[in-house]
């Protein structure tokens, strides 16, 4: 991104490297591979949306409706079939969804604010599920990301 691309907007850490899209899996990256990149537009918009999905709702004292209850379910091994992932998706969508635009002043530019998240498609690995995200803004600016999201099986001779 060019310098002018930044007047006007707020920009962000980058915390998670490839958000540009594609079939790249999302890496958590504060500080690699150098410190200091920052995002704004879509990406920004894209990083917002995937902090609150991975933050456990409730987890934060002071902010106990920030988050999605995903995570919570997951971890709970509540998410048994294909279809109990879709329904919470739906749900935490919905959730982040009111999050994101409450907290979205009016001035924002369109690329910041959010329009949809859809979950295009998951997959069950041996080690993490995968949900390919496609989330778009407000301009029509759309990007798709790959959550992956591990779990241990548990095992017991």
């Amino acid at each position: 991104m060019a310098t002018a691309d930044y007047v006007g907007k707020t920009i962000d850490l980058w915390a998670f490297q490839q958000l540009k899209g594609g079939s790249d899996l999302l890496e958590q990256s504060m500080l690699l591979p150098v410190p200091g990149y920052i995002c704004t537009g879509i990406e920004k918009l894209i990083q917002r949306w995937i902090v609150e999905f991975f933050t456990k709702q409730g987890s934060m004292p002071f902010q106990p409706t920030r988050g999605s209850t995903f995570m919570t379910a997951f971890s709970r091994g509540e998410l048994q079939i294909e279809a109990d992932l879709i329904a919470e998706f739906g749900f935490a969508a919905e959730q982040i969804f009111n999050t994101i635009v409450s907290a979205t002043p009016e001035n924002a530019p369109p690329e910041e604010v959010l329009q949809t998240a859809v979950l295009n498609e998951m997959s069950i690995l041996a080690d993490q599920i995968q949900l390919i995200v496609t989330i778009t803004s407000a301009a029509g600016t759309s990007r798709q990301v790959i959550l992956p999201i591990p779990f241990s099986v548990i095992t017991t001779s």
